[in-house]
């Protein structure tokens, strides 16, 4: 199975792409499809982010951006090999 594959095989497995459901009860945007199950992964040294369908813009609460960021700095941290730096000035 080449990579291809298996990355269709985990989007069907895990049910990933989008929800159908607008997670704050409304659209943002006419353009807004609802939510998106994704997924969080590595593979050959890098973070991979699996959306499961096309996506040209996604939005998340200042909450929920903080919780991505500390998810890539995890997955980050478990391929890194050599020490990473992380700037949070404004």
């Amino acid at each position: 199975m080449n990579a291809d594959d298996a990355l269709r095989e985990h989007i069907e497995r895990m049910g990933l792409g989008a929800t159908g459901e607008y997670p704050d009860g409304e659209k943002l945007t006419e353009s807004d499809e609802g939510g998106l199950k994704a997924s969080l992964a590595t593979y050959k040294g890098q973070v991979v982010i699996v959306l499961g369908k096309p996506v040209s813009w996604l939005s998340m609460s200042p909450q929920e951006a903080v919780q991505l960021a500390e998810l890539l700095i995890k997955r980050a941290r478990e391929i890194a090999t050599e020490p990473l730096t992380i700037n949070l000035a404004r």
